[in-house]
């Protein structure tokens, strides 16, 4: 058992969540016991989730998507009050990080990609550093590369492959990064990895003479909530965490 205070000063202290500019409401969306006897990890916050968890005997889920965005409609009735009423009934806790969860240089989704990768050199890459780009230990060539890509992170869904025959420069934004190729090309990249394929993104892929391949919105943003578990774990002793799959297909 932990105290939910204390766990949300460490998530909001370890993920930097006040000092980032988010569309997501980042931190405790929903308060509930205040003893925590079980963490479930998950990437989107839904119903589906919701019931996992708490069968699984967990009252704090931390999710990667939240359920209050900055800009939206924030009423409690339809989808929305069921999800309410189901996690203040339960006495759940929620808590999301959007980009505080993507951009952390240990736990974030991107800086696991690469370490899952073996990319050496990395650092972050576009205007607001939300990717990491970093260096292959070898040079390989774009099949050998897009192998290795399915063995650590999952399988590529699609492949816009306008740029280089080798591989040595990797840029990565996981999720619906596609937007983010003009910063990778200009970062040196020879490859860009994102989650999501996006309409508009690929005449600029194709004129950028990019390679870019996409892992699904889903699988790419599962890595940094496990990390967090693995993080929560370490900090409070005998606090137990469960990643909860609930893949969306894209």
């Amino acid at each position: 058992m932990a105290e939910l205070k204390e766990i949300v000063r460490f998530l909001n202290e370890t993920l930097n969540v006040s000092k980032i500019i988010d569309d997501s409401v980042n931190g405790l969306q929903v308060e509930g016991a205040p003893e925590i006897r079980k963490i479930a990890l998950g990437v989107d916050a839904s119903m589906e989730l919701f019931k996992k968890a708490e069968s699984s005997g967990a009252n704090l889920i931390i999710v990667h998507h939240g359920i209050f965005w900055t800009g939206k409609d924030s009423r409690a009735v339809g989808i929305m009050a069921n999800r309410l009423k189901f996690l203040l009934e339960h006495r759940i806790s929620l808590y999301a990080a959007h980009l505080p969860l993507d951009v952390h240089k240990d736990v974030g989704n991107n800086a696991q990609m690469a370490a899952k990768l073996g990319l050496k050199k990395t650092q972050p890459f576009s205007k607001d550093l939300c990717g990491v780009i970093g260096e292959l230990g070898k040079e390989m060539t774009v099949d050998e590369c897009i192998s290795k890509i399915e063995s650590e992170i999952g399988a590529v869904s699609r492949k816009d492959l306008f740029g280089k025959k080798t591989v040595k420069k990797i840029a990565i934004v996981s999720g619906g990064g596609a937007s983010y190729a003009e910063d990778a090309a200009n970062a040196g990249a020879d490859l860009f990895l994102t989650g999501e394929p996006k309409h508009v993104a690929y005449h600029n892929m194709k004129e950028l003479e990019i390679n870019a391949v996409f892992a699904g919105h889903y699988e790419t943003e599962t890595f940094g909530v496990v990390a967090l578990g693995k993080a929560l774990e370490n900090r409070f002793k005998g606090l137990k965490t469960e990643f909860i799959n609930c893949p969306t297909g894209l």
